[in-house]
């Protein structure tokens, strides 16, 4: 993550997630060397699979959010084992890899950080294991919200990263709840889920579920 300055553009500060595992062939290339810029592949010449974390997706997929003079974001790691490719012309938005089974499991996780705005230190972190993060984070009070692919919604405390509360809805959820207000002002928590293939692509019926706040929430 970079700060830049609104007027001219300098780099005010730099955060590089220390939780996020990145292999040796997955680093950025030096932009100094043509050697590694020219490669044609990240473990060239080789044609053997390797361990590739993060993803192609990369570790931070997720919008930031801003409070005040805190910045909340998610990072993940999610390993995956791949081989390189030629690019089939019915697949021209390929990466150019084939997946492959991993050699031995390796568990993902998700990292949610706090960082001050004015200088990009760690204020908290919260961790989730055995779960992977692709979306965004709502605030509202001191909560915060997001779900999770392990199927949970979490609130955790915007002030100490601590957990609040959790609920499971069965799948795997691939969006952010939202906060809400129905006509007569009552507030709630919407979710959507489903809509997706298992792994072995059974249909999940989707559906929005709705989670009405109590009057004394913290939200």
């Amino acid at each position: 993550m970079h700060a830049f300055d609104t007027i001219d553009g300098s780099l005010i500060w730099s955060f590089v997630p220390p939780t996020v595992k990145t292999c040796e062939l997955c680093k950025l290339p030096d932009p100094n060397n043509p050697l590694q810029l020219k490669l044609p592949w990240a473990n060239y010449p080789d044609n053997i699979p390797f361990l590739r974390n993060p993803t192609g997706r990369g570790g931070l997929v997720s919008d930031i959010t801003i409070v005040h003079n805190t910045i909340y974001y998610g990072t993940y790691n999610f390993w995956d084992y791949v081989r390189v490719t030629n690019v089939p012309p019915h697949r021209p938005n390929s990466e150019g890899g084939q997946s492959l089974p991993l050699p031995f499991y390796i568990e993902s996780n998700s990292t949610i950080y706090a960082l001050n705005a004015d200088s990009g230190t760690i204020k908290w972190t919260h961790t989730v294991e055995g779960s992977g993060y692709r979306f965004g984070l709502i605030s509202s009070g001191k909560m915060l919200m997001f779900s999770s692919t392990d199927g949970k919604i979490r609130a955790i405390n915007s002030d100490s990263g601590k957990e609040i509360w959790s609920k499971y809805l069965g799948v795997g959820l691939l969006t952010s709840p939202i906060i809400g207000a129905d006509i007569d002002n009552n507030m709630m928590i919407l979710q959507s889920f489903g809509g997706q293939l298992t792994p072995n692509k059974q249909k999940i019926s989707g559906a929005l579920i709705a989670f009405h706040l109590p009057s004394n929430s913290q939200i």
